[in-house]
């Protein structure tokens, strides 16, 4: 980028600029072609003499014409006709400007490139893969399992059943704290302990979820009970065949039942936060080391996990009819909107 706004890219142009000035008088007859033929050939600078020259002159142009005319000869006669000092300053900035243009998306394609190719190969597809996405509000401890960052990369770098996990998520723009956790996260990305099993997808949207809760193994919900109001997006893995991990708060506390997830604790709390994130975050652990992680790596003659298959499908069938728009509205209509409207059933014949 320096050498595009250096001096000697700059008398380049200038001498390009006047060069084709020449070429298209000469087809147009305005000027001898074998002199613009020779100011082709022959045209050079030298920067140190344009320089000495402009102290006389002081002007710039001029002090180049006047040194390109002495490479050139008689044919320098032609030079600049037609031009102005202006006309020759702006095309140069306008020429620089599309050069550092072409550079710059250029190294913006290069970038991309290799950012890509490092998404594609950063996580591995045949570990067990743990989600967490969603808004960054302190209660929902988004940190909860990097309580202890020594056992959580003894789970993360185990030889024979390694663990990795995707962040990704926002926090208002006045939530201090929330935006602090989103930062703590991140940046255990340049901790060589975490390098490649911990990732934080930047620039959280629908999009992102939609890929999300369709590509991981496990959805971690871990918020502070009785805080969750409900827990939509792990229900959206249901769908995708996803298994939840989650607290025993909003709508895991009525949708678990032993056989279609994972839960983390036994739905205690204290009166002291600390203390209850204490506690959930050693039962975070304990669950994944001794349920979840076993569940996952246990594998048949065939290669696959014959016992967390069932599982998956325990959780879709007990889970995906019940969680569901379809039932919500079903439910305000028989339990809300029939009998407000004075209906006694949501079957028309009994109004």
């Amino acid at each position: 980028m320096r050498a595009l706004w250096s001096d000697q890219r700059k008398y380049e142009i200038w001498l390009e600029i006047e060069t084709l000035a020449c070429e298209a008088m000469a087809r147009l007859g305005q000027i001898p072609a074998e002199d613009a033929r020779e100011i082709r050939a022959k045209a050079k600078f030298s920067i140190p003499e344009i320089l000495e020259i402009e102290k006389r002159t002081n002007h710039d142009v001029i002090a180049f014409l006047e040194n390109v005319a002495t490479s050139v000869g008689p044919a320098a006669r032609w030079m600049h006709q037609g031009l102005t000092s202006s006309d020759v300053l702006d095309t140069t900035l306008a020429v620089q400007m599309a050069e550092a243009v072409d550079l710059l998306l250029k190294g913006v394609d290069e970038v991309r490139v290799a950012v890509a190719e490092q998404a594609r190969t950063v996580l591995d597809p045949n570990i067990l893969t743990i989600g967490f996405a969603r808004r960054f509000a302190t209660y929902k401890r988004a940190d909860l399992l990097l309580s202890d960052l020594d056992r959580l990369h003894r789970l993360i770098s185990d030889p024979d059943r390694p663990i990795q996990i995707i962040y990704a998520g926002k926090a208002h723009p006045a939530d201090e704290p929330g935006k602090g956790l989103i930062r703590k996260i991140a940046n255990l990305r340049h901790d060589p302990r975490f390098a490649g099993r911990l990732v934080f997808i930047e620039d959280y949207d629908i999009n992102v979820a939609r890929h999300l809760v369709q590509g991981v193994d496990v959805w971690l919900n871990n918020p502070r009970r009785p805080l969750e109001a409900s827990g939509t997006s792990g229900q959206k893995v249901v769908l995708n065949g996803g298994l939840n991990c989650s607290i025993l708060d909003g709508w895991w506390a009525e949708a678990f039942d032993g056989r279609n997830g994972f839960a983390i604790g036994r739905g205690e709390t204290h009166f002291n936060d600390e203390i209850t994130d204490r506690r959930d975050g050693e039962a975070l652990i304990e669950t994944l080391t001794k349920e979840v992680i076993p569940l996952f790596y246990e594998r048949d003659a065939d290669g696959l996990p014959r016992a967390w298959i069932r599982m998956m499908m325990n959780s879709i069938s007990s889970l995906a009819w019940r969680f569901s728009a379809h039932r919500m509205v079903m439910d305000y209509a028989r339990a809300s909107y029939v009998p407000a409207a004075g209906g006694i059933s949501c079957d028309m014949a009994s109004r």
